[in-house]
This record gives C-alpha cells, structure tokens and sequence, in this order.
C-alpha cells in the first residue's frame, strides 16, 4: 500500500485530518506487508496532524510492528 499524504492536501495541519488518515492507515496494516508513507509535493505537516496520525499509532500497535510495516519517502 501506497499512502501518497499530497492526495491528502499539501499542508497537513488538523487533529481531524491525522485522525482520518490514522484510520486509513490502521485498515492497510491488517491487509498488507509493507505501507509506505510518500510524503512528495507535501509542504507542511503540523505537530498536531503528525501526533493524531502516527504517533497514536503506537497506542495500538507495538512499535516493532509499524517499524517492520512501513517505508518513508519523499521528505526533505
């Protein structure tokens, strides 16, 4: 699975917003092997979209599994 964040806008502020994509995301981890997080054409990413996207993540998986279940790409 391939989450490309610009389909998602090129400034990515809002708690709502992290907490959608986290769904999003939380659904591709029972599907598949690898996620990879593509964050070209992207601007900006807010510490409150980020916290609400992926740090919460680790309070549902242990973080060996999203270490082991996700690439990141596209940043500068």
């Amino acid at each position: 699975m391939n989450f490309q964040f610009k389909e998602f806008g090129l400034h990515l502020g809002t708690r709502v917003h992290g907490a959608c994509i986290r769904q999003q995301i939380l659904d591709s981890f029972s599907q598949d092997n690898k996620i990879i997080f593509d964050f070209s054409g992207v601007e900006t990413i807010s510490n409150s979209f980020a916290d609400e996207c992926f740090a919460k993540l680790i309070l549902i998986h242990p973080i060996e599994l999203i270490k082991e279940k996700n690439n990141i790409c596209g940043c500068k």
